[in-house]
């Protein structure tokens, strides 16, 4: 499976009606509701903002919404196209600026589908990167060198708490995982250590461990 690398968009006018195709990154189900609700705020005088997304390590989950258009003309059209593109922690959103003829139901999913195809041809994708969840807590002096470490291992902070101690939680790629445990016992002259999760399901973190380890 591979997964977005970056953004794209894909257009088309169809009978007077203009189709604006815009395919993402997405973590999560609340994002496509948050997104869809964006892309109508960046398109004023909308009549519609349709999408789909998948997500996990085989698109074993995934949603969509018709947003008022006819049941299974607008949200399937652009589930099917994203289903079988072969990319996972999509989301594809399709908003719609009604031209004054209707299409039919067969023409309005024609017109969705198409505008997701041509969407998805503009996308580039790269390999999906299994990701493991990782908790801990360090002295503050330590965030900063523990921080840049994450990244240049590949991996990212999710949560930062700020006590006591700098509290950490993230995910860093499968195989970088014993790299990062080596690098944060060196800076912390083995005072600290990452508690690893198990490894994920979806290339995003599989469930960080929910209590650090000093």
């Amino acid at each position: 499976m591979n997964v977005p690398d970056g953004e794209a968009r894909g257009e088309l006018t169809v009978r007077r009606s203009r189709f604006i195709g815009r395919a993402a990154p997405l973590g999560s189900p609340e994002e496509a509701r948050e997104a869809a609700a964006a892309e109508r705020a960046a398109h004023p005088g909308c009549d519609h903002v349709a999408y789909a997304y998948v997500l996990g390590s085989q698109g074993g989950l995934f949603g969509m919404s018709d947003d008022r258009e006819p049941k299974g003309t607008a949200g399937r059209a652009i589930l099917e196209v994203v289903k079988g593109s072969g990319v996972t922690n999509l989301l594809l959103t399709v908003t719609r600026y009604f031209g004054g003829t209707k299409l039919g139901t067969g023409g309005l999913a024609r017109a969705y589908a198409e505008t997701a195809l041509e969407t998805m041809r503009r996308l580039r994708v790269r390999a999906l990167t299994p990701m493991r969840g990782f908790a801990l807590e360090l002295p503050y002096e330590l965030y900063a060198p523990v921080e840049r470490a994450v990244a240049e291992l590949g991996g990212r902070l999710e949560r930062t708490d700020f006590q006591t101690q700098v509290s950490l939680f993230g995910s860093i790629p499968e195989e970088a995982g014993d790299a990062l445990v080596q690098r944060v016992l060196s800076l912390s002259g083995g005072r600290c250590c990452p508690l690893l999760g198990d490894d994920s399901a979806g290339g995003t973190a599989g469930g960080p461990p929910r209590k650090p380890l000093r």
